[in-house]
């Protein structure tokens, strides 16, 4: 999101998902810990703009689906959050629910 994006004019999405991916890029930069929990889990790394995933993650996405690269994720994600952009009014309208 790079801290362009206004959090309070932005909706919610729900992505369901049954992986876990570390991200050690966003994590380095943000001075953040990753949880030994969560870095149990994780099938998926992220480490040095190379995306690495477990074995039983690349037989899922052989059997199912692709892999984007990550510069095209990058792009189906700021898509994403512009979809979620809420105008004014949309605001004012949830807010009388």
């Amino acid at each position: 999101m790079n801290g362009e994006i206004d959090i309070a004019t932005t909706g919610i999405h729900r992505e369901v998902s049954l992986r876990v991916a570390e991200c050690r890029d966003a994590a380095k930069l943000q001075d953040a810990e990753i949880s030994q929990s969560l870095l149990e889990r994780a099938e998926g790394l992220v480490e040095n703009r190379q995306l690495r995933f477990s074995e039983l993650v690349m037989k899922a996405f052989a059997k199912h689906g692709v892999i984007l690269p990550l510069e095209e994720r990058l792009a189906a994600d700021q898509a994403l959050l512009e979809s979620l952009q809420c105008a004014p009014e949309m605001i004012a309208e949830l807010r009388t629910e």
